[in-house]
């Protein structure tokens, strides 16, 4: 996509400037929405830190056999949680760069 220069602009009609407003406008929201999905967020980093530290705790601490399926099966949600997190980043920051590379031309 070219860029426009600001005399190109001012010799388009007000309707043409107006959509050419709506589409930046579009563009730097979705910009904007893609980094703030490929950024992670304390919770998540917590969640993912703390999360199997405290599973395996719990069953450590019951010694139980239930307990201790329950905590598997609260092991396998976060490290699940976790890789869900991770693939949505890298969609998004797939879809960054693609978005950058059809700037640059």
């Amino acid at each position: 996509m070219s860029t426009l220069t600001t005399e190109q602009v001012g010799r388009l009609t007000a309707e043409q400037q107006k959509d050419l407003a709506a589409f930046e406008l579009r563009r730097v929201e979705k910009r904007e929405r893609l980094l703030k999905q490929a950024r992670r967020s304390h919770a998540q980093l917590l969640l993912q830190g703390v999360g199997p530290a405290a599973v395996l705790g719990v069953a450590v601490y019951y010694r139980l056999p239930m307990p201790f399926f329950i905590c598997i099966g609260g092991l396998a949600a976060v490290v699940c949680a976790g890789i869900i997190s991770s693939h949505r980043r890298i969609d998004a920051l797939l879809e960054l760069l693609e978005t950058d590379d059809d700037d640059a031309t």
